[in-house]
């Protein structure tokens, strides 16, 4: 098939979900053949909205996705960029689209679970209006400095914050980061001073280098050229293991910081699709998941892992997350 592209505290580890993944997984292929395509939906391009701009490792990773997507489908599959207002706007194209199993939307935890906790006017709600269909991949973030910085490693940056709470600064930019920060803060025990960021990742990493913000949680592809030039220092990666992106680099736990935050990449349509098209989808999106061509891609790329949550079992992981991203916020907003 053709592909076109428009630019417009629960501490459950994720492994808990293998066994539940491997019966989905031989149950839905299984069943697939029996879910058709009609002519007339095969007519249609089938849409992938995703909620950040080109360029991002999301993007990057359902561009890669497409080619099988639309082998299982039977269909080409478009990417439309719709970046903006934490994702609402790719919200708000989904909920204007039929809901007919040609639209599906990437969620991340911002998209997925913070929005939700942070805006109380969200034209959303993820239980009314989304069908969870997959967990496609997760990745852990980077613990980052500047190459100028004191702080060479993380127990130093620890011992810091411990000694004098308030006294690190900490970058970032969106809910997101503020509030695995306030994840961060519970895990440990620590309070650091949050400077946040409009917009995007590029004045944040400026002042990692000038030394004007002291650390910062960042996605290990927005800084991987700069690592390896020695212009930033990561100090640890926030998952359980080491990242294949970076295997020189402990993770936190490692260190012996009890602390785990990830982003993911997940796939939701709208809830009132047609139950017998919807599955259809379901089982397309799996196999291409754990399709050879994106498994090549994901290891290529490195920094995240192929999941591949059946529709109920993403759910079930959203109501983890949520859980644990509500404990922070309320931390962090007693009046809320």
């Amino acid at each position: 098939m053709t592909t076109t592209s428009r630019q417009q505290k629960d501490d459950r580890p994720i492994q808990s979900f293998e066994p539940k993944r491997r019966k989905f997984l031989g149950a839905m292929i299984a069943a697939g053949a029996s879910f058709g395509v009609s002519a007339s939906d095969r007519s249609q391009p089938f849409r992938v909205l995703v909620p950040i701009g080109p360029g991002s490792m999301s993007d990057t990773l359902v561009r890669g996705l497409t080619l099988p997507l639309g082998k299982e489908l039977g269909q080409a599959v478009v990417v439309e960029n719709l970046p903006g207002a934490n994702g609402v706007i790719a919200v708000q194209a989904l909920m204007r689209a039929p809901a007919d199993g040609n639209s599906v939307m990437v969620l991340t935890p911002s998209t997925g679970v913070i929005n939700e906790l942070v805006n109380k006017d969200l034209p959303y709600s993820m239980e009314r209006d989304f069908r969870l269909l997959s967990i496609a991949t997760r990745g852990p973030m980077v613990l980052t400095v500047g190459a100028g910085s004191k702080y060479k490693t993380l127990q130093e940056l620890m011992a810091e914050v411990r000694a004098r709470p308030g006294s690190v600064t900490m970058g970032g930019y969106g809910d997101y980061f503020r509030i695995s920060l306030s994840t961060m803060e519970q895990a440990t025990g620590t309070r650091f001073t949050y400077v946040p960021y409009a917009g995007s990742a590029g004045s944040l990493i400026t002042n990692l280098m000038q030394g004007i913000v002291d650390v910062a949680q960042m996605d290990p592809s927005s800084v991987l050229g700069l690592l390896k030039d020695r212009k930033l220092i990561a100090l640890a990666v926030t998952g359980r293991d080491r990242s294949a992106l970076l295997p020189d680099v402990p993770s936190m736990k490692e260190l012996g910081v009890p602390y785990e935050n990830y982003g993911w990449m997940a796939f939701g349509m709208r809830r009132n699709t047609p139950d017998d098209v919807a599955r259809r989808v379901e089982v397309a999106l799996s196999n291409a998941i754990k399709s050879p061509e994106f498994g090549n891609l994901v290891s290529r790329l490195g920094g995240n892992e192929v999941l591949g949550l059946s529709g109920s079992d993403a759910t079930e992981f959203l109501a983890m997350e949520r859980k644990r991203y509500a404990q922070a916020v309320n931390a962090t907003q007693p009046n809320k």
